[in-house]
């Protein structure tokens, strides 16, 4: 077993103890009669995925902090911060699938198709979000920055609901997307604010608190190195939903027949033919076999391929030179191990 293994075997390990840790609360002491909902709530939505981001919290403390800080002790504090960034990217997926009506997540069904819940299943998106704030409490309420994580925790989470809204204003008031508003710069808002601060910036940033490497124009170098790398990732989400491999993913591609605002479509939109576009605009967002393989097939003769990959290699070398850049004060392994996982990544 590998160092890398270690940690995620050392990681993993802490979530069963976490899921004990709020069961045991005074308050669901008391109303016992969800205790067990609680714990199916929790294992059912935290502990699958990849673990990336937690993992991230863990390794860039490790990386940034003096070594005569590394202990037991600490690495399980940051096992555990890591554990509160995965709970907080839980209840948005709950509450995300539930709106844009997913089926599937992390190779299962999306939680609100489980136990006849449809929309009840919010409740259980905002029972993971308050659970995060009391193991947060918890864990860290003594430490020196604890105020600095509750706020970066409240930031991210206003940013990422910023997002959240930029996508689902997208639409016209039939559901169906808007496309006098569809445009990159659109798109680079709702990666930027959806997807980019809580993937990237606030893993790294929370293991530098925790660090103790708190310095505000540090953390907003590496907010800018780490956000356009953020939004390539979103960018490889956008085309993985459509021409990645389901079993490979974990999950079914959507976004055609929910008419979201993608970099595909965008792409396609500046690219296209008026006869492409025309052909675009009248069958995104229908949910028939049809009219996906029509999008598709526009996407395909644009040769969405061969674009995908130019941006990427651009956008990698662009990530490689920012790296290089940042202050010598700080890790850069951190980063590089980023874009070994996200670079030409197909899950």
């Amino acid at each position: 077993m590998n160092k890398e293994e270690e940690l995620l075997q050392k990681f993993k390990e802490v979530h069963p103890k976490l899921i004990d840790d709020i069961l045991g609360c005074p308050e669901l002491k008391e109303v016992s009669i969800v205790r067990e909902w609680y714990r199916k709530v929790f294992e059912y939505n935290t502990a699958g995925g990849k673990l990336n981001r937690g993992l991230l919290v863990v390794q860039c403390y490790l990386s940034m902090v003096e070594k005569c800080q590394i202990n037991d002790e600490n690495t399980h504090l940051a096992c555990v911060l890591g554990w509160c960034l995965e709970m907080l990217q839980s209840w948005l997926l709950v509450i995300d699938d539930l709106m844009d009506n997913s089926s599937t997540r992390r190779g299962q069904p999306c939680w609100y198709l489980t136990n006849d819940l449809g929309t009840k299943a919010a409740n259980d998106g905002l029972i993971i979000e308050a659970a995060t704030y009391y193991i947060l409490k918890k864990y860290f309420r003594n430490k020196p920055y604890y105020v600095d994580v509750l706020e970066l925790f409240h930031s991210v989470t206003f940013q990422t609901t910023l997002g959240q809204c930029l996508d689902t204003h997208s639409y016209l008031t039939n559901g169906k997307l808007d496309f006098d508003k569809t445009s990159m710069d659109l798109f680079l808002q709702i990666a930027k604010y959806k997807t980019a601060y809580y993937t990237l910036y606030m893993p790294i940033a929370l293991g530098m608190l925790m660090a103790r490497q708190n310095d505000t124009d540090l953390l907003k170098a590496i907010e800018n190195t780490v956000i356009p790398i953020g939004i390539y990732f979103q960018v490889q989400d956008d085309y993985l939903d459509c021409f990645g491999d389901p079993s490979t993913t974990g999950k079914i591609g959507t976004d055609i027949q929910d008419g979201k605002c993608t970099w595909l479509l965008a792409k396609a939109l500046e690219l296209g033919t008026p006869e492409q576009v025309a052909l675009i605009k009248k069958n995104y967002g229908k949910d028939d076999a049809e009219s996906i393989s029509k999008v598709k097939e526009v996407y395909t003769k644009i040769g969405m391929n061969g674009i995908y990959s130019d941006y990427e290699e651009k956008t990698y070398k662009e990530a490689v030179s920012a790296i290089e850049s940042l202050p010598s004060s700080v890790s850069h392994e951190p980063f590089w191990g980023i874009l070994r996982k996200i670079y030409k990544r197909e899950r």
